[in-house]
């Protein structure tokens, strides 16, 4: 089988706190294409959610973006039954939810956190910070391609954060 190369690299890339682009934009842009969104579109819905969601040191951007890729992998497509008295079944809803836990707990395990005001931590004290941006993007991303992609990227090698 052939593996794309992972787009860990991507992700982190565009993170760049002076262009304002947040951790979960950077996540959900490097994905969105592979899900049927655009990058533009991506990039536009999840401008309120870095730094915590509306910027107020809650769950963070990177759990944020994998909770949105997942929803976007494995939600309803065929919206027809809101015009219906028909419901989005429970055992959808579970799953799905299932699924973004799984992904938001190992984050959680990796990182001591989900909360981005404790995962910052103080800014201007290095040692108070469980991990960077850029670190909790790398730790997102692997996590998205081995459970969203499970089998279609190669294994990232490059740099750790």
């Amino acid at each position: 089988m052939l593996y794309k190369k992972s787009r860990i690299p991507e992700a982190m890339g565009y993170m760049d706190k002076e262009k304002k682009i947040n951790c979960c934009q950077s996540l959900v842009c490097t994905y969105s294409d592979l899900l049927g969104v655009s990058k533009k579109d991506a990039f536009l819905a999840m401008a309120c959610f870095g730094g915590g969601v509306a910027g107020m040191g809650e769950v963070g951007g990177a759990v944020t973006g994998i909770a949105y890729l997942t929803g976007l992998k494995y939600g309803e497509r065929n919206l027809e039954f809101l015009k219906t008295e028909e419901k989005y079944s429970e055992e959808e809803l579970h799953y799905i939810s299932t699924i973004a836990e799984k992904m938001a707990n190992e984050f959680k395990e990796k990182n001591g956190s989900m909360l981005c005001r404790e995962i910052k931590g103080d800014e201007s004290v290095e040692e108070n910070k469980l991990r960077s941006c850029k670190g909790c993007i790398l730790d997102a991303a692997r996590i998205i391609e081995e459970n969203l992609f499970a089998g279609e990227f190669e294994k990232y090698e490059g740099e750790e954060f």
